[in-house]
């Protein structure tokens, strides 16, 4: 989708064509700090930008006028002198649909313009052709907007997540997996933006996963993480410098690909559901497994003892050439399972002198809800608020 066509499709509440960007770059780094600090004053915002403070107090002034931000209680900073003003994202300016398109279903979730989740729906879909899951979309966005209450006006636009990785055949395509056969190598954000009626922005499923652990769970409060998502196949993202770093094709995360093929399984919860199927359990999709996991199954130690080495390869290569501070297991894994996975897996590293290369700290992640759907939610805000 070009530019052009999507941003025309913003409500006209929020967008005059005649201007180049809703905010300029300053206005768009307070309101980037707001959404991961959720408050700060403005001696915060001044010490954390390059701008002066009259020059901050200015953006801050005209965020205001534009109803983005408001002014809370005054704050005691204990420093000498009169207590000072806090500000915050007005949660009510404007709001935001995360779709996750999955291998086995959808999530849709409503957000507002500070980033929290203000309801979920999980429809039910026959089958994952095209039409059926355009209208299941259409329908669910009018149910969440009439459940809470929020008028379509308001309605800024849309962030879409689907497992796959990008193509390069234009920048919302990707190479799906067999079950979304409908929507493989063709431009996701231009045809839904069209059946919507509203501005689109897509993202990988790893890659809008690591965006919600990023201002919404552990990664907001570091710097850097590599995020895996374990789902049907398995994914992932990097975050450095506190954003989201996609790399030169958009696939930076793509962990699978270290392990060789058809040589070590990889620990995808589709691969888990075939196992214990073949075991005596009968659960018919990733979601079923999901829904009735039991950590005493027959099938789960083996599982992890089948997959450990896959495991600890994956996340021994990526503590090696990242460096970042945290790896976070995320996903639809459940949380007795990735407790497990983290605690049973070892790192492959020489210790000289007995000193062991110091690594990153492994740790699950705290995102609640399905994480692709509330990442994809940030899209519209992010490529047009924040910046991030």
């Amino acid at each position: 989708m070009s530019s052009f066509f999507r941003d025309s499709l913003i409500t006209a509440k929020y967008w005059d064509l005649k201007d180049k960007a809703l905010v300029s770059a300053g206005e768009a780094g307070i309101l980037g700090i707001l959404l991961r600090d959720k408050s700060a004053t403005q001696a915060d915002l001044t010490n954390a930008l390059t701008f002066s403070q009259q020059s901050v107090s200015r953006m801050l002034s005209a965020l205001d006028n534009k109803g983005m931000i408001k002014k809370s209680s005054l704050k005691n900073t204990g420093a000498r002198g009169q207590p000072s003003a806090t500000f915050s994202l007005n949660s009510h300016y404007a709001y935001s649909v995360g779709i996750s398109l999955k291998a086995d279903g959808l999530c849709l979730v409503l957000s507002d313009f500070s980033g929290e989740t203000l309801d979920t729906l999980v429809p039910i879909v026959s089958d994952m052709g095209r039409n059926k899951i355009v209208t299941s979309v259409k329908e669910s966005i009018d149910i969440l907007l009439a459940n809470n209450g929020v008028d379509k006006t308001n309605l800024f636009g849309v962030g879409l997540s689907t497992s796959g990785f990008h193509t390069g055949i234009n920048e919302a395509s990707y190479n799906t997996p067999e079950s979304l056969q409908d929507f493989a190598l063709i431009n996701l954000e231009e045809l839904f933006g069209k059946e919507l009626g509203l501005p689109v922005w897509s993202e990988n499923d790893g890659n809008a996963a690591t965006i919600a652990e990023n201002y919404c769970g552990v990664g907001n409060q570091v710097q850097s993480f590599a995020y895996f998502y374990f789902a049907t196949g398995l994914g992932g993202g990097v975050v450095a410098n506190g954003k989201l770093f996609r790399g030169v094709n958009g696939n930076a995360g793509e962990f699978r690909a270290i392990l060789p093929i058809d040589d070590m399984p990889p620990p995808t919860m589709e691969n888990l559901r075939l196992h214990l199927n073949s075991l005596g359990s009968h659960f018919n999709s990733v979601e079923a497994l999901v829904d009735n996991y039991d950590d005493h199954l027959e099938g789960v130690g083996s599982w992890i003892k089948e997959v450990l080495p896959s495991l600890s390869l994956m996340v021994s290569a990526t503590a090696a050439v990242l460096d970042t501070e945290l790896l976070v297991f995320g996903g639809v894994v459940p949380g007795k399972l990735k407790t497990r996975m983290i605690t049973q897996l070892q790192f492959f590293d020489i210790n000289r002198r007995g000193i062991r290369r110091k690594t990153a700290e492994v740790v699950a992640s705290e995102v609640k809800g399905d994480a692709a759907a509330i990442g994809a939610s940030f899209l519209p805000f992010i490529n047009k608020f924040y910046y991030s």
